[in-house]
């Protein structure tokens, strides 16, 4: 009777090795960690399902993330994993994860109109969890200089880069520089600007007296280039 036992525990014992729990979460944490540019945010993994008594056919075998192309790493996300032997895959499972991200983020520290420049007393920073935030989410003061807003921002909000655009160097009844270029000519006259521009867009400038508008490039700050061919 003995015997018969010991046969049917060897028959029908699992051949191989049995993958540990730990090494599958080690192999996740990685691949995460290690995908994608480098960030200053926090990011914490939880497992919310780790198949069980996952065997390889060998001693030797790789472990490692299958996946066909990139994947959005945030929320819940079920990563493929594979286990390689010799070079052939041998066995592929999922584990079913929970990636939480952290890190610091600007809010606006009061009501901000529309087309208003944001210095540092407009915006207050704060640890939080962005996991769930848009990807578009301003998170160092860098990313607002020389920026504006497009819309009214209400307080405590969220910045984004979304709802930031340049300041124009050239705004409506500037007086600019109007300098026609032809093949042969150069003449510069006094103009005065009908809308916003940025460095390199075309805007609409008129001469005082003259009837008549032009569309000219931006050079800089007080000057609007016309050429005629």
């Amino acid at each position: 009777m003995h015997a018969v036992l010991m046969f049917l525990f060897l028959w029908f014992s699992p051949r191989g090795k049995v993958v540990p729990v730990e090494e599958i979460k080690r192999v996740v944490v990685q691949y995460i960690n290690g995908t994608g540019p480098a960030s200053p945010e926090e990011i914490v993994v939880e497992f919310r399902r780790i198949p069980k008594d996952i065997v390889a056919s060998s001693e030797k075998y790789d472990l490692q993330v299958a996946a066909d192309g990139p994947l959005a790493l945030r929320g819940n996300v079920s990563l493929p994993l594979e286990i390689v032997s010799n070079g052939v895959v041998e066995k592929r499972f999922v584990v079913s994860t929970k990636i939480r991200r952290f890190g610091n983020v600007l809010f606006a520290a009061r009501k901000l109109p529309q087309h208003s420049s944001i210095g540092d007393e407009d915006v207050c920073v704060h640890r939080t969890e962005t996991t769930t935030l848009p990807s578009d989410i301003v998170t160092a003061a860098s990313q607002l200089q020389g920026k504006r807003t497009t819309r009214i921002v209400s307080d405590g909000s969220a910045l984004r880069e979304s709802i930031l655009e340049v300041v124009p160097i050239v705004k409506p009844e500037d007086r600019v520089n109007l300098v026609v270029r032809t093949k042969t000519v150069i003449i510069s006259v006094t103009a005065v600007a009908r809308e916003c521009g940025r460095m390199g867009e075309l805007v609409t400038v008129e001469r005082p007296g003259f009837r008549g508008t032009f569309k000219g490039t931006v050079m800089n700050e007080t000057t609007v280039e016309l050429k005629l061919d």
